[in-house]
This record gives structure tokens, sequence and C-alpha cells, in this order.
């Protein structure tokens, strides 16, 4: 008899240690979890502003991956590599949080922009960057909300669909004139507009220009340090870049540095040069393009593109044709934008901060 209630109790055991073990995995996860409420709430009480500022959940970071946030981890501190913002990024991938913007109640000036998280072990952290300039809160709002989009659509978007995106979210800008320095890797030279042969033809050029300049930016998320340490990941991947583009020269008869020639946009002083560099630009986003789509479909790429479009920096700047407002996200993507009269956000410039 008793040979024959051992094997049930035996299964007892193995369904009670189970369920322990699925409790304590809710339990876990519960401890992890943060509602909106908290967040807000830590943040008050943290806030050395003055008494009854606002404080706006204005984005949700959705959990994704705590295996993946862990490996990230492990391979960050083999390479002896900082956490950005103490590991923020970690503890959004791994737990989720929120973005916050804080605002002067008086004002209404956006004032702060934090990101909030629970790490591993269940405490809350925060990561904040001051809001530069004067900045109205429903106009922050707007600003990520419309920065967050755009860098959604960049991410899944190949060098030679750039052009297609740009003219999504720049409107008129994409035709407007500008030297690089003002709108970065947008703007060219005032030699290059002279010898294009059509607006379409020059809105060709900076697309492919543009795809090129900010290929190890997209490419980072294919990285498995990207949560720990984003920036170091694009270092990464422009190393990537180089031997790509050496590898792409080479086929063709050229030397490694031809790709310094390429993005001299200065240097093109003919119609005949304009229409060579643009071939140039769509042949190499080309070859780029194949060893990208096998890559867009990994899990890992697609947790680190959730936490590369979360804004991290913002604020606006006085030119003298006008407001310049900008968001710089997680990634360390730099989108410039303008406002329409009727209070809409058209891309501006984009460029790489550090």
């Amino acid at each position: 008899m008793t040979a024959t209630k051992f094997p049930c109790l035996l299964i007892f055991c193995y369904i009670f240690q189970f369920l322990s073990g699925f409790a304590q995995g809710k339990d876990d996860s519960a401890r992890r979890t943060m509602t909106e409420n908290q967040a807000i709430t830590l943040l008050r009480s943290k806030s050395q502003g003055a008494h009854g500022d606002s404080f706006t959940a204005i984005g949700t970071v959705a959990p994704k991956s705590a295996q993946l946030a862990e490996k990230s981890l492990i391979e960050a501190r083999t390479k002896h590599l900082d956490l950005f913002g103490n590991g923020i990024l970690l503890d959004l991938m791994r737990s989720g949080g929120y973005v916050v913007l804080q605002s002067d109640s008086n004002s209404d000036k956006a004032t702060e922009l934090h990101l909030v998280a629970r790490n591993a072990a269940g405490e809350f952290r925060v990561e904040s960057t001051e809001v530069a300039g004067e900045l109205s809160r429903s106009d922050a709002q707007a600003l990520v909300k419309k920065s967050e989009e755009f860098s959604s659509a960049f991410s899944g978007t190949v060098g030679s669909r750039m052009d297609s995106l740009l003219r999504t979210f720049s409107g008129e800008n994409i035709s407007a004139p500008g030297t690089a320095d003002e709108r970065g890797y947008l703007g060219v030279p005032d030699a290059l507009r002279r010898v294009s042969p059509g607006i379409d033809e020059l809105v060709e050029l900076k697309s492919l220009y543009a795809a090129v300049q900010l290929w190890p930016i997209r490419h980072a998320s294919w990285i498995s340090t990207y949560a720990a340490n984003p920036y170091a990941a694009v270092g990464v991947a422009k190393g990537n870049l180089l031997r790509l583009e050496k590898d792409f020269f080479s086929t063709r008869g050229k030397g490694p540095n031809f790709i310094y020639d390429i993005l001299d946009l200065d240097s093109v002083r003919t119609r005949e040069e304009f229409q060579a560099r643009v071939q140039w630009l769509k042949e190499l986003n080309s070859f780029l393009d194949e060893r990208d789509s096998a890559q867009m479909d990994s899990p890992a790429y697609k947790s680190n593109v959730s936490i590369s479009t979360i804004a991290y920096q913002l604020g606006v700047t006085k030119e003298a044709t006008g407001n310049v407002y900008f968001v710089m996200n997680t990634s360390g993507l730099i989108m410039g934008w303008t406002r329409t009269p009727g209070g809409d956000f058209l891309l501006r410039g984009l460029s790489v901060g550090e």
C-alpha cells in the first residue's frame, strides 16, 4: 500500500512546489510593479521645487524582458562599462515604469523630465534631467509625443527609405534652407543647393546622407549591452559601420577612406558630381540595408527599441528665425523641431549627442 501511495505523494509535492514558486514569482512581480500614483508620490516627496509643483505622467514604459536586462548587465560588467543613468534603462526593461514631466503650477513652465522605475530589489529609481529654456507643459507633452513617434518610425526604417520618413515628419521643412551646423545631418551647403537638379533630388541626397550618418544609432539596438549603456553600444555600432563601409568600397576599387570623400558635401561643385554622390550613397545604403533586415525581427532588437525611443532631455532655444525645440532620446538621437502657425511640430534637424 505504501508503495502505491508514494507516487501520488511525490506528484503532490511537485505540484505544491510549482504553485509555491508561481506564487513567489507573482509576489516578486507585484513587488517590482509600480503604479502611476506611486511614481508621482515619490517624485513629489523628492521635489526641491516650490510647493504645489505639478507632476504629469506623459509616458508609460511596459516591462519587456528581465532575462535580456540581466544579460545586458552581465556583459556590461564583464566589459567594465558604466551604467547609463545608474541602470535606469535596465530597470525599465525589467519592470517597466513611467516618464513624468514636472512643471511649475503657477507659470505652467516645464522644469524637469523624470524616468521612474523599480530595480530588481523592488526599490524605486529615478533619473532626472532639467528642461532647457521656456517650455510650457502642454508644448513639452506634445513635443515628447511627436519625438517618440518619429523615433519609433526611424527604428523600423532602413536607409533607402529614409526619404519617405523625412517627408512625413518634416513637411515644408524638408526643402527649407539651412547649413549643416543649423540642421545637423539634414543641413546642406549653399553650393550643393545651387547645383541640385531640383528639390526632389536634393531631398533624396539629404535623406541618403542622413541615413548613413545615423546608421549606428539604429544599429546599436542590436547590441546586447544596449540597455546597460546605449552610448557604448553606439560606439560599437560605429566600428561595425566602418568595417562594412570598408568592405563595400574595397569591392569597388576604392580605399577605406573613400567614405570621407563621399560624406564631404562641401566638395560637390557640379551637377555631375551631385548625381555621382547620390548614386554612391544610394548603393551604400542598399548594401547596408541587406544586413539590417534579418535582425529587425529579433526579440532583443524590439526590446531595446522600446527603451531607445524614450525622451531623456528636452527644451527650446531661440534663433533669429524663431524657436527651435529639441528632444534627445535615450539612444542619443537629437530631433530638432519647429512650430507651424497651427501649432504642429515639424522636424527640422537630426543630430547625435553624447
